[in-house]
């Protein structure tokens, strides 16, 4: 998306969601072709799946489009997928972890590398004098 092909054609980034979505949509019916039909179920969480899949790709290539760039924009929002979805299992769905103090642990070092990252990835120079 930050290349000079995608610049000039200056796709909105709904657009191209939109493009991507329908990719998806044409193409997921071969996957019964190559792993049997028992792994095409439609449930009613695979459509609110679907719902915020939208939204979040058009954020992303927001994100890819910000300052941040691709890499600080995936690593952020990578790191929050895996926090969200570790709050919904264990939360939500009461999924017993092997150790508390491990979960614990690795959630505080990825909350560390996300400050790290976003920190020192700052476009920003500072003075060396300060």
């Amino acid at each position: 998306m930050k290349s000079d092909a995608a610049n000039r054609a200056d796709i909105d980034p709904l657009v191209f969601q939109s493009y991507k979505t329908i990719a998806v949509l044409l193409t997921s019916p071969l996957v019964p072709l190559f792993f049997g039909w028992q792994y095409l179920v439609f449930t009613p969480w695979g459509i609110v799946s679907g719902i915020f899949w939208v939204p979040a790709g058009v954020a992303a290539v927001y994100a890819v489009r910000s300052p941040a760039g691709l890499a600080a924009s995936q690593g952020t929002w990578s790191s929050i997928i895996v926090l969200v979805s570790f709050f919904w299992g264990s939360v939500i769905f009461r999924e017993a972890v092997r150790s508390v103090w491990g979960a614990c642990a690795g959630i505080g070092l990825m909350v560390t590398g996300l400050w790290g990252m976003s920190y020192y990835s700052s476009s920003e120079e500072f003075d060396s004098a300060d």
